[in-house]
Order: structure tokens, then C-alpha cells, then sequence
């Protein structure tokens, strides 16, 4: 049977620790508890997750191989969100699609969630985030979480990950530890004693005071109030592809010719899009060309004409 904020107290006071029991009760009583995962898409830029936004620079829709994603300049974007997804989470799992780019500063924000004091409206100096630092041309993941005097940051720059490429982050929380991962690659781990957040708001792209702006395209968020296992970790859409009318021979003699399901040839993100080709086994090479898509098969050249 669930205790009142009145019988709470009573109970804290009784206990001896009256003051610490009474933030407890306080902090139930005007934080909203989360019960189911929230989805963020971010296909476009007015709202998130069905909340209207703010909009500082010019933060603007793009066509990923995943879907719409929204792009960061580095420079002065950024999207205000008037929600804590994770507010009166006791632990949780936070995962984001995103892509870092080149040529962005050596420390960069890309997603705060942020909690407010219920009675002034004002930041409080607790908050969740996602960071990025630039190390050789190469980046790593930046975590950090905290509640009151505890506080953790995971930060492993001895794991870097190319720039330009698309990639899931994770933050898991299971009540002790906070753990972080790129992909399902665990970065780094350590104690934390989180307190659930009071509800507040988020920033994008850069940090909540508007400071540390992210240069790269973010395509999805997830939030879960619970420690999920790899196993349960948000998965990265399927390439949006389109189909050829027909793979034609462009080059070598005796390559054949075959309609086959097509995808557009990878970026270098994620390799090659796969082939069903019944001669061509093996892709050696993708090449991009204003108007036409080539892969070189091991029998030859195939390539995609329009």
C-alpha cells in the first residue's frame, strides 16, 4: 500500500532523518512518474516528441539513409524541448541515433536534459547529458549524470570512433551504475546514486545554456525508465532504399544482365548495401556518381542507370 506525502513524513521523522525522507515525499509529490519508453523522432524541427519547441539558428530537416533527421551547424543550432523525458525515473535507459561530423569543436553538447526547481522554474545544477570531445580527427563519447552532491562522468577517449558515421548511444542507469555505449560496445561504467529528477526541459545541439554547440544530424531518441541489456538496446532503422528497374552492364564484356532489388551503394557509415545478384558474389567496390550508382562485382562492373 502506497504511503501518502503526510504518512511519509511521518514515517521519515519518526526514523530520525526527517529532512532527507521529507525531499523524498516532496520530490514524488511534483515529479511525474515515467512509466512507459518515449520516442523522439526528429523529422522535423517545430516539435519533439509532441511538444512545440524553440528554435535558436537554423537547425534544418535532412534525408538520411534512415529516414529524416535533423542537421546541427556547429555553430549556433539548436532545439529547445519544454520536457524532461526522464523526469521521476529511478533508473532508465537513454539512447540516441545520431551522427558527429567533421570540422565540429573539440567539445560539443548534443543532447541535456535538464531539471528545474518545481517552486522558482529555475535550472537546478542536476542534469543528464550527452557530449562528444574530438581527439585526432576521432571521437568519444561523453556521459554525465548528476543528483545533489553525486555525480558521474564517463568519459573513455581511449576508444575513438570515426566522424561522419552513424551510430547509437547509450546511457543505462540500473539503480547503482551508470554505464555508457557506443553501438553495443560499453565505454565505461561507474557508481551513482541518482535521485529521480524533478520535471524540466531539454536542449539539443547544444547545452541548455547555450554554450558547447554539436556540428552533426540527429535522427532518433529513445527513453526508457528502466536498465535494459544490449539485447533490448534501440536498433538502427533498415537503409531506405529504392528498387532499380534493371542492373544494366556498363564496362566488362560477359557481365550478364539481371532486374534485382536495389539499394542505393552505402555511405561509408555503414559499408555496402548488400547485393541478390545471382553471378555477382562478391562486392569489391560502391562508387557514387552524379546520376548513377556502380558496384563492382567480382565478374564486373554493375551499375545503375538515372
Amino acid at each position: 500500500m502506497l504511503l501518502n506525502f503526510r504518512q511519509l513524513s511521518f514515517a521519515c521523522a519518526t526514523a530520525g532523518v526527517f529532512l532527507a525522507c521529507f525531499l523524498s515525499a516532496a520530490r514524488a509529490q511534483t515529479t511525474p512518474q515515467t512509466s512507459q519508453e518515449k520516442i523522439w523522432r526528429f523529422d522535423r524541427t517545430d516539435s519533439i516528441g509532441g511538444h512545440p519547441t524553440e528554435v535558436i539558428g537554423q537547425p534544418h530537416v535532412i534525408d538520411s539513409p534512415y529516414g529524416k533527421a535533423v542537421e546541427f551547424n556547429g555553430v549556433d543550432d539548436g532545439i529547445f524541448v519544454p520536457e524532461h523525458p526522464l523526469a521521476g525515473a529511478s533508473t532508465f535507459t537513454w539512447e540516441v541515433i545520431f551522427r558527429p561530423d567533421v570540422d565540429g569543436a573539440e567539445a560539443q553538447r548534443f543532447f541535456h536534459l535538464q531539471e528545474q526547481d518545481p517552486a522558482t522554474g529555475k535550472d537546478t545544477m542536476n542534469r543528464m547529458l550527452f557530449e562528444i570531445r574530438i581527439v585526432d580527427g576521432q571521437w568519444c563519447l561523453d556521459s554525465f549524470a548528476s543528483s545533489g552532491e553525486s555525480n558521474r562522468t564517463l568519459l573513455n577517449c581511449k576508444m575513438l570512433h570515426p566522424l561522419g558515421k552513424w551510430y547509437r548511444v547509450t546511457a543505462v542507469y540500473d539503480g547503482k551504475e551508470l554505464r555508457n555505449y557506443v553501438d553495443d560496445e560499453l565505454q565505461g561504467a561507474g557508481s551513482l546514486e541518482l535521485t529521480p529528477q524533478f520535471a524540466g526541459r531539454t536542449s539539443v545541439g547544444v547545452r541548455i545554456n547555450k554554450v558547447y554547440y554539436f556540428k552533426g544530424a540527429i535522427l532518433m531518441a529513445r527513453m526508457t525508465p528502466r536498465a535494459l541489456t544490449t539485447d533490448g538496446f534501440l536498433k538502427i532503422p533498415k537503409r531506405q532504399g529504392v528498387r532499380s528497374k534493371a542492373w544494366k552492364r556498363t564496362s566488362k564484356k560477359g557481365t550478364g544482365f539481371a532486374p534485382v532489388p536495389f539499394l542505393p551503394c552505402a555511405d561509408e557509415s555503414f559499408g555496402y548495401s548488400p547485393l541478390t545478384v545471382e553471378k555477382v558474389k562478391e562486392v569489391v567496390e560502391c562508387r557514387v556518381t552524379p546520376g548513377r550508382r556502380t558496384v563492382l562485382g567480382k565478374l564486373g562492373w554493375f551499375g545503375e542507370s538515372g
